[in-house]
């Protein structure tokens, strides 16, 4: 599993809504560095989704998706319509991690090439 840094965050934000908005650094990091919790050594949030609807924004969201080899294929409304729900807080992790899972698929590797080649 491959996690965004405080740093990635900063930087997808920043391409969103412009380096000049403040933030809050001890806020952001904890917020990036939830999907990586253990509890007595087990993971908090234990499947991709779980990890994913744990991140701060949807383009954290999308970007974590796809550096571990998922898409996020939400229509638009729908995306908008969960961004705006995590918004205002009115959503559990474990609800925003069933929509996101109805909303993803992962991605096919393509085929390995054989080592039986002939030469």
């Amino acid at each position: 599993m491959q996690y965004l840094t405080v740093d990635d965050v900063a930087r997808i934000n920043a391409w969103f809504v412009g380096e000049d908005l403040p933030f809050d650094f001890g806020l952001l990091e904890s917020a990036v560095l939830r999907p990586q919790t253990t509890v007595g050594g087990v993971d908090a949030y234990p499947t991709i989704h779980d990890k994913t609807a744990a991140l701060p924004a949807v383009s954290a969201v999308y970007v974590f998706y796809r550096l571990n080899g998922w898409r996020l294929v939400l229509e638009d409304g729908d995306l908008v319509a969960l961004a705006v729900d995590v918004a205002e807080g009115i959503l559990p992790v474990d609800t925003i991690a069933k929509r996101l899972a109805q909303g993803t698929h992962e991605d096919e590797l393509p085929d390995e090439p054989s080592d039986d080649s002939t030469d």
